[in-house]
């Protein structure tokens, strides 16, 4: 571990500003905003708070969808790739897909036996985690999700809070899941029955799990405060931010060199993962409850790749951001 990455470092004033907001915040919700995500098109933004989908279009400035989906809590929302298909992870142990265009649930899947509280969706494979400790992998089509799922991956010892897929398909059987007791699981979708890797990286939850474009490097933050990065090829894992150092986090997103966190301060965190410091914080209007980092391909940009950052905040608001990162390794 090293504690030198607590220590930020100011960006120079005639350098480029990591993140820049797109305008005022959008308020949805009366309770904080459970999960967020900005589809494909870089317009339509889509939140859950309660038991509520909000589809808005950022472009336009207005709602297109209200929903009240199943009678409790929605914990999280994410698109299918190339669809107008939203999976929605409920307390109802079930995941619900919902259709943005016929503005109607599709199909519901009773997923686990207890509440599915992470969900993400790569190269047509859904992952989803449960309170009841599990981690599956589904098969999702235009058609719908698979009505039993395509491996039960294993089980944490407590409950699962996030999971991720990486988006190379080269990687396609990788799998990570983060839990309530602090530890982070790597699965493996070929092996046998039980994680490949496992690292107990905080004394809190679990609460944001990622993997790098290359699949060699695993991130994760916790509600209590720390940011840890594990590289596959090491034995051990690197502490960016200790346990009690600063805030709780409660998600992360990867982009590049780049390792952005946000929870309970009103900020967002931008890590430098290859000299592993604190390069940056953004103020934001409230603390932050999720965040979702979208990509589109772009006839402005340089790189050809426009980048959002969406953030759902504890006020019910969603706050959109224009990161000026770069997605190389």
């Amino acid at each position: 571990s090293t504690g030198c990455a607590d220590r930020a470092r100011s960006v120079s004033s005639d350098a480029a500003a990591l993140l820049c907001s797109s305008g005022d915040p959008l308020r949805l919700f009366s309770e904080p905003v459970a999960d967020a995500v900005l589809a494909e098109d870089g317009q339509t933004l889509c939140a859950v708070g309660g038991n509520v989908l909000r589809v808005h279009c950022t472009a336009r400035q207005r709602q297109l969808r209200a929903a009240s989906v199943g009678r409790l809590r929605l914990s999280s929302c994410t698109q299918v790739e190339g669809l107008d298909l939203l999976c929605l992870g409920s307390w109802d142990d079930c995941v619900h897909l919902y259709s943005v265009g016929r503005g109607r649930v599709q199909q519901v899947v009773r997923a686990h036996e207890d509440s599915v509280s992470a969900l993400c969706v790569a190269g047509g494979r859904l992952l989803s985690g449960s309170w009841d400790s599990s981690v599956k992998l589904w098969a999702v089509t235009p058609a719908g999700i698979s009505a039993t799922p395509l491996r039960t991956l294993g089980e944490h010892d407590d409950q699962v809070l996030s999971v991720n897929l990486p988006a190379s398909t080269s990687d396609a059987h990788l799998c990570i899941s983060g839990s309530r007791d602090g530890t982070v699981c790597l699965w493996d979708s070929r092996a046998p029955h039980g994680p490949q890797r496992l690292w107990h990286l905080h004394r809190g939850g679990a609460s944001g799990v990622a993997m790098d474009a290359s699949a060699r490097l695993v991130a994760s933050c916790s509600t209590d405060g720390s940011v840890a990065i594990a590289p596959l090829a090491a034995a051990a894992a690197i502490t960016l931010r200790a346990c009690g150092a600063g805030p709780a986090q409660h998600c992360l997103q990867m982009a590049g060199d780049a390792l952005l966190t946000g929870g309970d301060e009103d900020m967002v965190f931008t890590w430098c993962l290859r000299e592993r410091w604190l390069k940056q914080t953004v103020r934001t209007s409230a603390p932050v409850r999720s965040m979702h980092l979208s990509a589109r391909q772009s006839e402005v940009r340089a790189d050809g790749i426009d980048l959002g950052l969406l953030l759902g905040l504890e006020t019910g608001e969603c706050e959109l951001w224009k990161p000026a990162l770069s997605t190389a390794d």
